[in-house]
C-alpha cells in the first residue's frame, strides 16, 4: 500500500551520504532533484544493488509518497495522486504493479494528467510529480511506460561495499555501537549482500554471541566458521 511521506521541509543536507560508491548516480538524481521539468529515474538491478538505499533516501524527500508497485491497485494510485499531489512518487517493485495502475502512472509522467471516475463522472486534473522507481528486471514491464523514464543498471555490491555500507548504516541510521556493527557486517559478508539483512542482525542483536546465534538461525546450511 502507499505510505505517507514527508509533508513539508527543506531537502535533507546528508541526502545519500551513507550511500557509498555510486557518485553517478547520486549526481543523477541530484539533477532530477533540481530539474524544472520532471525527469524520472528508474534503476534496475539485483537484490543488494542499493535500490532500495536510494529509494529510502528518495522518500525523505519533502512532499513524498512511498509505494511497492504491487499493492497500488490496493490504494487506489489514481484516487491518490489526486488526493496528495506528491511532488515524488518512490515506487519499490515497479515491475509488479498491475497494467490498470500502469496506464495511470504513464499518463502521469507523460502529461502530468490524472484522470479518475468519482460518482459516475470522469474526473481530469494535471498535476506535477517525478517519479523515482526501482526493479529486479525491467522486462515485465510496459514497454510505453519504461520509456518515459531515464533507466540506470545497478550491479551487486562486493564483498568491501557491502562491509562498508552495511557499517556505516548500521552506526548512523541504526545507532549501533560501533564495535558491534563492525562484527555484524563484516560476519554477514559471508553470507549476503543485502544491506537489509545487516539493519534486521542491528536491531536484534546486542552482542557478538547474539549475532552468532542469528546466522546460524538465518543461515543453517552454511555452516560457521
Amino acid at each position: 500500500e502507499i505510505e505517507e511521506g514527508v509533508e513539508e521541509g527543506d531537502i535533507p543536507p546528508d541526502l545519500f551520504d551513507f550511500i557509498l560508491g555510486h557518485e553517478k548516480v547520486k549526481d543523477l538524481i541530484w539533477k532530477s532533484i533540481n530539474a524544472e521539468r520532471p525527469v524520472h529515474i528508474l534503476m534496475v538491478g539485483p537484490p543488494a544493488s542499493a535500490k532500495s538505499m536510494f529509494l529510502g533516501e528518495l522518500a525523505r524527500l519533502p512532499f513524498s509518497r512511498f509505494t511497492l508497485g504491487g499493492g497500488t491497485s490496493k490504494a487506489g494510485l489514481a484516487d491518490f495522486l489526486l488526493e496528495f499531489r506528491p511532488r515524488y512518487l518512490i515506487i519499490d517493485e515497479i515491475d509488479k504493479m498491475p497494467m490498470t495502475e500502469q496506464s495511470i502512472l504513464l499518463s502521469l509522467m507523460e502529461s502530468g494528467i490524472v484522470a479518475r471516475l468519482k460518482k459516475r463522472m470522469r474526473e481530469i486534473e494535471t498535476i506535477t510529480t517525478t517519479v523515482f522507481a526501482a526493479a529486479n528486471r525491467d522486462n515485465t514491464m510496459w514497454a510505453e511506460l519504461k520509456s518515459r523514464f531515464f533507466d540506470i543498471h545497478l550491479k551487486e555490491y562486493s564483498e568491501a561495499d557491502f562491509v562498508n555500507i552495511s557499517r556505516a548504516v548500521l552506526m548512523t541510521r541504526e545507532k549501533v555501537d560501533p564495535g558491534l556493527a563492525t562484527l555484524i557486517a563484516g560476519l554477514l559478508s559471508r553470507y549476503t549482500r543485502d544491506v537489509r539483512d545487516a539493519i534486521h542482525f542491528g536491531r536484534l542483536c546486542k552482542t557478538e554471541e547474539d549475532v552468532r546465534s542469528l546466522l546460524q538461525l538465518k543461515f543453517p546450511s552454511k555452516g560457521l566458521f
